[in-house]
């Protein structure tokens, strides 16, 4: 039976079946919404904080329905969508607010008056809905000094701190959190405008080689970073380099909490001046690459390894020339590899009978990734990397 969750399923995501099922394992009847619903919550949280007998295996259950519920609602109610970076699924409130479900509902489970701690974290998520909470306030500020230091510049993506501009730049803002702390909101609009200026005077300055070099890292961009960036011919301005299938490689320059793609003009002005571009900016990512974390994951259908540094970094690696020699150590040949997004990397063995699957798993978490790259998979050997399909 259709109901209130199948309205918002689109900016509900994932958490539209966790929160079914909560429901059928704690309600009963028709799914409230709205304050209804935040009753319902706020009852649940305090039975469960007192059920003695419950199972170590039901708090990760409680946790994972109730937070997809309450953060369904606030979604429903204040506006808003979920979204996951890492698995770390949150939500959007607003037009710059951002809220951790799971975590209030953990909050309340471990608090002496459950009912009291739900409440205050919820009257935060309205504050963060109005631009007024802790991470509210900055993206507020910012966006605000944005429109002023860079007209016709958008944020076009976020998470937490972290913006995404419409012309693929991003931005930390954690600085100006930590700089303006308790001050009010001008303090925060001042710092930001900062943060906003040194964008503006970097996009019209080129750096000289010497200074330049140690800043470049590649990325990894698909049809869809194509797509959002502006009008004014910005993807025929970038330099963008064929990889292979619909994924191309793309050049940024790192600041201290932020970054910008590189021009195809600054590319030519460097190699006119003696750098090797792209070798050098994958010898930094292999400097930065020393502790990169890769996990190995047995499943019924094969084994398979997933690259999650955390970095924003792990697609990018598919361009590690020692990346081969990496993977053998988990898995054996041949090899394929995919970047369905920028902060994972996908390996398996290629088989027959495992390949489908694979493409299965690049598929699915290209679908649900916030800044997706592309379901291409690639077979990687000794020589480097070719599209499976042939392009």
């Amino acid at each position: 039976m259709a109901d209130w969750l199948d309205a918002i399923r689109e900016r509900g995501g994932p958490f539209v079946e966790a929160a079914r099922a909560f429901w059928a394992w704690r309600g009963e009847g028709e799914l409230p919404r709205g304050e209804e619903a935040i009753a319902f919550l706020a009852d649940q949280v305090d039975l469960f904080a007192h059920e003695t007998d419950a199972a170590d295996e039901d708090d990760d259950r409680f946790l994972e329905g109730a937070g997809a519920l309450l953060g369904l609602v606030l979604a429903d109610v204040l506006g808003g969508r979920h979204v996951v970076r890492e698995r770390a699924h949150r939500v959007l409130l607003g037009d710059h607010g951002f809220f951790d479900p799971f975590a209030a509902i953990d909050d309340a489970l471990d608090a002496d008056e459950p009912c009291d701690a739900l409440a205050e974290r919820i009257r935060q998520a309205e504050a963060e809905a109005r631009g007024e909470g802790p991470v509210g306030r900055v993206v507020r500020g910012f966006a605000l000094a944005l429109a002023d230091e860079v007209p016709g510049a958008r944020i076009l993506e976020r998470f937490g701190y972290e913006v995404t501009l419409d012309d693929g730049a991003i931005v930390d803002l954690q600085r100006v959190a930590e700089a303006t702390g308790d001050q009010g909101f001008d303090a925060v609009h001042q710092a930001a405008a900062k943060m906003a200026r040194m964008l503006r005077r970097e996009d019209a300055e080129r750096l000289p080689w010497e200074e330049a070099a140690p800043r470049l890292l590649p990325r990894l961009v698909g049809p869809s970073f194509l797509d959002g960036l502006p009008e004014s011919d910005a993807r025929g301005e970038l330099y963008l380099a064929p990889l292979g299938a619909d994924v191309k490689v793309a050049l940024q320059l790192a600041y201290p909490g932020r970054a910008r793609y590189v021009r195809r003009d600054e590319v030519d002005a460097w190699r006119a001046e003696g750098g090797a571009v792209r070798a050098e900016a994958i010898r930094n990512l292999a400097r930065r690459s020393q502790q990169c974390r890769f996990a190995h994951v047995e499943g019924d259908d094969g084994a398979f390894v997933v690259g999650k540094t955390g970095d924003g970094l792990d697609a990018a690696r598919l361009l590690l020339p020692t990346l081969h020699r990496v993977l053998r150590a988990e898995l054996e040949d041949p090899l394929v590899v995919a970047a369905p997004h920028r902060d994972t990397l996908l390996a398996a063995t290629f088989t027959p009978w495992t390949v489908g699957v694979f493409q299965e798993q690049v598929e699915d978490a290209f679908r649900k990734a916030p800044h997706p790259i592309s379901a291409a998979v690639f077979a990687l050997d000794e020589l480097g990397l070719r599209p499976l399909d042939g392009r």
